[in-house]
């Protein structure tokens, strides 16, 4: 959803004026604002108007003086805390990234160089959870390991082979159950 909105009004995050962008990127979004008169990117921010993305379109409009800016607002869920280090993180690529700097590069079950570009390749990192979430484990990123597809389809049997050996434990009498013959069964 796109609206016109106040500069005055957008809220930066702190991480943003912690690292701001290099030069070259703001002169060469100023360069494009000077040619074509419009932004080069789109300004956007949450629903209470914290920017998201866009901040060099955001630095020119205000080195331009520009009071009133077209912003889109983004109406999917960011994160919990914004200015904190504990961010929620939805992004299924960008947990990949992270996993993949935290592991230096290698599957987490044989070491095996991964990639986080080539989805097709055997060497792709894919998602796995430590704790399955059948289980009760959840998609937050201390409950994730990157794989790669070999260890992933040895995992997955593994966890049938589980499933399939609980299923079968459980199955025929209820525990704790005697009838009235004292065996367990129907009554």
């Amino acid at each position: 959803m796109l609206v016109m909105m106040n500069v005055n009004e957008i809220r930066i995050p702190t991480i943003y004026t912690h690292t701001p962008p290099r030069k070259e990127k703001v002169d060469n979004s100023m360069g494009y604002y000077m040619e074509h008169g419009a932004l080069k990117s789109n300004i956007v921010v949450t629903q209470k108007g914290l920017l998201i993305d866009g901040y060099c379109s955001y630095i020119v409009a205000v080195m331009c003086g520009i009071s009133l800016v077209q912003c889109e607002i983004n109406t999917k869920f960011i994160s919990r805390r914004v200015d904190s280090k504990n961010r929620k993180v939805n992004n299924a690529q960008h947990k990949r990234k992270i996993l993949y700097h935290r592991q230096n590069g290698k599957c987490a079950v044989c070491d095996r160089q991964l990639q986080i570009d080539d989805c097709t390749s055997e060497d792709y990192l894919t998602l796995d959870h430590i704790l399955p979430v059948s289980k009760g484990g959840s998609n937050g990123l201390m409950n994730l390991q990157g794989l790669c597809a070999i260890a992933t389809t040895k995992n997955k049997m593994i966890i049938r082979r589980t499933r399939n050996n609980e299923r079968s434990n459980n199955s025929g009498a209820c525990k704790g159950f005697t009838g009235q013959n004292g065996k367990g069964g129907k009554r």
